[in-house]
């Protein structure tokens, strides 16, 4: 994150910030999906992003979180 504070004083996490507009699915396999989440930041610029992956098709301990970060970028 370091880069994107550099860039900018804050992150978004108003309701505003969280709408579904600002997240995109996409279905790469039976029960696989990348997802890329807009990080809104208080100049409006809108050029960040958390991209992450779902992947059910991996086992996993109950309590494991499901979403997988990949990066944080441009």
């Amino acid at each position: 994150m370091e880069p994107y504070w550099q860039q900018h004083s804050a992150i978004d996490l108003t309701p505003r910030g969280r709408q579904a507009i600002h997240t995109f699915v996409t279905a790469s396999g039976p029960k696989q999906w990348e997802v890329r989440q807009r990080v809104l930041d208080p100049e409006g610029d809108e050029d960040w992003m958390l991209d992450c992956i779902v992947d059910l098709t991996v086992p996993r301990p109950d309590d494991a979180p499901l979403i997988a970060l990949r990066r944080i970028g441009t």
